[in-house]
């Protein structure tokens, strides 16, 4: 089964391994350092409190990462990136995390929410 919980106590080193192995499989495989991913997180404003992971035991096997602010005179929050590792995909992970995602986000009277795709 697999446990839900935002971002704020989770290692950098732990997302940053996870990103990778999410993006692993990719035409061109994504993959981080710690202090890269630190760097992304600041010049992206990711908030790891609205940011969240899927764990299945103690290894985390997805995240939705976002940042929120001002946009258009509302409250945003942007999609900075989803990801789930190859072995877990297609149980359901992305649509939980985008679920529990909207829940926080309402409750934090976010008006709007942006996703680019690549």
């Amino acid at each position: 089964m697999y446990r839900y919980q935002t971002l704020e106590d989770v290692p950098l080193g732990e997302i940053a391994a996870c990103l990778n192995l999410a993006f692993s499989d990719y035409d061109i495989p994504l993959c981080l350092t710690e202090r890269e991913l630190a760097h992304l997180f600041r010049t992206s404003g990711v908030d790891e409190s609205r940011s969240f992971g899927a764990f299945y035991g103690d290894q985390m096997v997805g995240f939705m990462l976002h940042s929120c602010g001002l946009y258009h005179g509302q409250e945003a929050a942007f999609n900075v990136g989803t990801g789930v590792v190859p072995e877990h995909r297609g149980n359901g992970i992305s649509t939980d995390l985008f679920s529990l995602a909207e829940q926080v986000l309402r409750q934090a009277q976010i008006q709007s929410y942006y996703l680019e795709v690549l």
